[in-house]
C-alpha cells in the first residue's frame, strides 16, 4: 500500500511538472521585470532619479543625447526605443547603426551602461528597441512578436535620412532574435549590413538539454527527461536552422566563462555558418552579461564594422 502511494504520488509529481511546462513555458524565458531581489522597476521611469540606480533611468544619466521614440508594428503594437547617434559625429548617416536587440530579463534602461562604452568606444550610433511586453512596450512577448518589432524596428530605421547602414546586434535571447530576422532578409541587400551576436544559443531547446546534463548526470534518466521535453517543449527560437541562410558578415563574440549558456552553443553556430565572412572573437574571462566589460571588446566591434565600410 505505501509502494502504491508512494507511486501515485510520483505520477502526480510528473503530471504537475509536465502541466507547468506546457502551460507556464513562456514565462520562464520571458521576463520583463527582472527577480524581485534585484532592484529593478518594471519600467526604466520609474528608477528613482537619485542614488546608485539612477543610471538606468535613461542614457541621459550619462549625457548621452538621445531620442525616446515610439514605433508601431504591423500588428498595431506601440514599442518604445531610444535612438542615441554618437555626439562625436554630424554626419550621423555616415558611421553604422546598432539596432540593438537585448537578453531576454528586464528593459532597455538596464542596459544604459553597455550604451555609454559602446558610444565612447565604438563609431557607430545605437537604436535600443524595446520588446512588446517590456518596459513602455504594449503587447505579450513571443516568437513571432519579437521578430515582427525587429522588422517595424529596421522599417524606422529606414525611414530616416539621418541612419546610414544597419548592423542587427542581438545578446542572449536577442542573438536569437537578430538571427530569425537576419535569416528572413537574407536576400534584401539593402535592409542591413551584417549581423554580431553575443553569447547566443543553438535553440531553447538544445539550453535545456545542456543544463539537464549538469543536473541529472545519469544517462538513462536524461534520454527519458529530453523526450519528456520533446513533447511539451513549445518554445523555439531555433538559430541553429537559420544561422545558414545567412552570408552576410557576422561577428560572434563569446565570453568563455558564460555560465548560462554553455560556450559551445556559439561555436557550434559560427561553425554551422556559411557566411564568408564571419569572425569569433573569444574573451576568456567574460561571463553571460559581462562579456561587453572585457577588454578589447569595444576594438573587436570597431574593427568588424569599419570592415563592413
Amino acid at each position: 500500500m505505501l509502494l502504491q502511494l508512494i507511486a501515485l504520488l510520483i505520477l502526480f509529481a510528473i503530471v504537475g511538472l509536465v502541466c507547468a511546462l506546457i502551460f507556464l513555458q513562456k514565462w520562464l524565458l520571458y521576463f520583463p521585470q527582472v527577480p524581485q531581489n534585484y532592484f529593478s522597476p518594471a519600467r526604466p521611469e520609474d528608477f528613482p532619479k537619485q542614488g546608485p540606480h539612477a543610471r538606468f533611468r535613461s542614457p541621459s544619466f550619462y549625457k548621452l543625447d538621445y531620442e525616446d521614440i515610439r514605433i508601431t508594428t504591423l500588428d498595431n503594437h506601440t514599442l518604445q526605443a531610444w535612438l542615441m547617434k554618437n555626439s562625436e559625429r554630424e554626419d550621423t548617416n555616415s558611421i553604422p547603426t546598432l539596432l540593438f536587440l537585448h537578453g531576454n530579463a528586464g528593459h532597455i534602461g538596464l542596459r544604459t551602461p553597455f550604451y555609454e562604452r559602446i558610444l565612447k568606444g565604438v563609431r557607430c550610433n545605437i537604436l535600443a528597441l524595446e520588446y512588446r511586453g517590456y518596459g513602455n512596450s504594449s503587447g505579450t512577448p513571443s516568437e513571432r512578436g519579437l521578430i515582427r518589432d525587429t522588422h517595424a524596428a529596421l522599417d524606422y530605421l529606414h525611414g530616416r535620412d539621418d541612419i546610414g547602414n544597419i548592423v542587427l546586434y542581438g545578446r542572449s535571447l536577442g542573438g536569437a532574435v537578430a538571427i530569425a530576422t537576419a535569416s528572413i532578409y537574407r536576400d534584401d541587400f539593402e535592409k542591413f549590413a551584417g549581423l554580431i551576436v553575443e553569447n547566443t544559443f543553438l535553440s531553447i531547446e538544445d539550453v535545456v538539454h545542456s543544463h539537464l546534463e549538469e543536473i541529472v548526470p545519469d544517462r538513462s534518466y536524461q534520454r527519458i527527461l529530453k523526450k519528456v521535453l520533446q513533447m511539451v517543449l513549445r518554445l523555439r527560437w531555433k538559430s541553429k536552422d537559420r544561422i545558414h541562410a545567412i552570408k552576410k558578415p557576422v561577428l560572434f563574440l563569446s565570453g568563455r566563462m558564460d555560465e548560462l549558456i554553455p560556450p559551445h552553443h556559439m561555436d557550434t553556430l559560427y561553425s554551422m555558418s556559411t557566411s564568408k565572412n564571419k569572425y569569433m572573437k573569444e574573451f576568456f574571462y567574460g561571463d553571460h552579461n559581462g562579456t561587453w566589460c572585457e577588454l578589447g571588446f569595444c576594438e573587436a566591434l570597431e574593427e568588424f564594422l569599419q570592415d563592413l565600410y
